[in-house]
């Protein structure tokens, strides 16, 4: 009998299971997990904000580049993955993540005045200030160019005598003359934008010496962008030794080395071309094996004649940052380059076709007279840095078969 009656604890318990169940079947039903991920990074979501599902941190970075009206680059092809870890790596895809999600730029609402007494914001103050040398003359930062690309970092167009970390700020929009987001060139002015993306890899140097920062260099450079992957390698095989040769001299003339007779390098060391010349002997002693010592010297010979050539010859020019990019450009877009297929050459064509329209405009805003005749001696000086490749080239290949000197084998690479 006592089998058959029902105990209200166990009837207690199975309307609690009951109940338990029940509710964590509902809990599911109504907030399932997919609908709390970021349409934007796959984060955890926190509303609808501006029309779209997104996280607090994307939400923050939408808002911002609309308030600031903040207009992002991307470095590579326009498709780069967004996800909750990688969300910061390319904000020009992060941006048209959040527009293709749904997010309305509308709906984002303007900083409104702080309530009370507000701090003067036209005053700078210095903290710490730090003294570099002058590099880039100051004839050439002169620009009138409307910005358009709010994300890029602005750098000077000269080292100033000081440096100046404090922040500087204007009435505007909070943005001093210094901030990010000013003195930006046309985009589709390639010789302007080349001065200022050279400009910006010298203080990149400061941080980072490596053949990474030519690589960014040149894929700010309007054009190269298109260009098939093949040809790429072509073009910047070609470049690539052009513009370690010419630069290093065209820094040692900057920094005095005719008449020190240093050669300088892009990682602030130089080399003294009489140094190494006093420490190797007159014929070869009696040491066993080949003695290249005499080799040695007919190349550092070249090496000095070549380096007096051409500084000589940019001391007569006065050759500015303004020439050298130039001259780069030219050379860049060769259309003659073996290796290129049609479609590449005619774009070099074209391009190097700007870049001579280009250098001259520049010249005319400057109000330099002199515009046609500076032309006209680099392509002189071109020639004459052509020349010297071929005999560094030469050189190569006789250390290379010869083990004269220790080598990276990138130069492999380059030359062969």
């Amino acid at each position: 009998m006592q089998d058959n009656i029902p105990s209200m604890n166990n009837d207690r318990e199975s309307e609690g299971a009951i109940y338990t169940i029940h509710r964590k079947v509902q809990r599911n039903t109504i907030c399932p997990k997919r609908d709390k991920e970021c349409k934007i990074c796959g984060g955890t979501a926190t509303g609808y904000h501006f029309g779209a599902q997104s996280c607090a941190a994307c939400t923050a970075f939408f808002r911002r580049a609309i308030v600031h009206k903040r207009v992002f680059k991307c470095r590579f092809n326009g498709n780069c993955n967004v996800t909750i870890f990688v969300r910061n790596s390319c904000r020009a895809c992060r941006m048209n993540k959040c527009l293709s999600c749904g997010m309305d730029p509308n709906a984002v609402q303007p900083h409104h005045d702080p309530i009370g007494k507000l701090p003067l914001r036209n005053e700078q103050v210095p903290v710490v200030t730090t003294d570099v040398p002058q590099f880039i003359d100051n004839s050439e930062v002169n620009y009138n160019i409307p910005m358009y690309q709010h994300n890029e970092i602005e750098y000077q167009g000269h080292y100033g005598q000081e440096v100046s970390i404090s922040p500087s700020f204007s009435g505007q929009n909070n943005h001093g003359p210094s901030c990010c987001e000013s003195h930006i060139p046309d985009a589709e002015n390639i010789f302007e934008n080349a001065i200022f993306f050279y400009n910006r890899q010298w203080e990149q140097r400061r941080l980072l010496n490596c053949n990474g920062t030519l690589v960014m260099f040149l894929n700010d450079i309007k054009g190269y962008e298109n260009i098939e992957g093949a040809d790429k390698e072509v073009l910047l095989k070609n470049i690539a030794i052009f513009a370690y040769f010419l630069e290093r001299h065209f820094i040692s003339f900057k920094k005095g080395g005719l008449e020190d007779q240093h050669l300088h390098f892009s990682d602030n060391t130089h080399y003294t071309s009489n140094s190494e010349s006093d420490n190797l002997h007159e014929g070869g002693g009696h040491c066993e094996g080949p003695n290249f010592d005499n080799v040695k010297k007919i190349l550092l010979v070249s090496v000095k004649e070549t380096f007096n050539i051409l500084l000589n010859a940019m001391k007569e020019i006065n050759i500015t940052s303004i020439e050298y990019i130039g001259v780069f450009l030219v050379s860049f877009f060769n259309p003659d380059l073996p290796g290129l297929t049609p479609a590449t050459s005619h774009i070099c064509r074209e391009r190097r076709n700007q870049v001579f329209k280009e250098w001259m405009n520049f010249y005319h805003k400057q109000g330099n007279i002199d515009g046609v005749e500076k032309i006209g001696n680099m392509i002189l000086l071109l020639s004459c840095v052509k020349e010297s490749l071929n005999t560094v080239q030469s050189a190569f290949h006789m250390i290379r078969v010869f083990k004269i000197f220790e080598y990276d084998k990138v130069l492999e690479d380059l030359y062969l």
